[in-house]
């Protein structure tokens, strides 16, 4: 139910709104379902397996083709655009220090530098990733759409329920 960024970037699918990348976003980045997450664990903990280990889908691709395999899914007009880096970086830190913004440095520090992880040590252990980064996009903008208006109501119980404010975002939307 903690959907913070991706609140946002549903909202905009969903109502066919253009998307942005930071740069072009043709960089390698991965996602990780929760499922995959918890049996890595899960796995680690029978195993009774220490260390430190990379959990990361191995079906992936780059961010710019994750965002339109999805808009291609919601079926919206929506369409990924590019934005320059170094001016959107520094726009971003501005806005983040002025507090306009939702998006953290992990955010606009990232989002267009390539993202994933080597997880062949949990693999050699016997964990397999189910999920690839479309399914696991798919089937959060799925629960988005299902449970949007039940988050709402629900937002006076938990911070964590809240959605996301886009603060000075509203402008780009309204844009878009």
């Amino acid at each position: 139910g903690r959907m913070g960024v991706f609140q946002i970037l549903f909202e905009w699918i969903s109502s066919g709104r253009n998307i942005y990348t930071i740069g072009d976003g043709n960089v390698l980045f991965q996602f990780i379902h929760v499922d995959d997450l918890l049996n890595a664990y899960m796995l680690l903990l029978k195993k009774e397996q220490t260390g430190i280990f990379n959990v990361g889908a191995d079906r992936f691709g780059t961010l710019r083709e994750a965002l339109e395999r999805l808009v291609r899914y919601a079926g919206t007009s929506s369409r990924v655009k590019a934005l320059p880096v170094h001016p959107t970086i520094a726009a971003l830190r501005l806005l983040d220090f002025l507090r306009l913004s939702p998006l953290a440095p992990w955010h606009y520090l990232t989002y267009h530098t390539p993202f994933f992880v080597d997880s062949r040590p949990l693999l050699q252990l016997g964990w397999k990733p189910v999920y690839s980064n479309d399914e696991m996009l798919r089937e959060s903008y799925e629960w988005y759409l299902a449970h949007r208006r039940s988050r709402e109501e629900l937002s006076h119980l938990s911070p964590h329920c809240r959605p996301v404010k886009e603060r000075i975002l509203w402008a780009l939307k309204k844009m878009s």
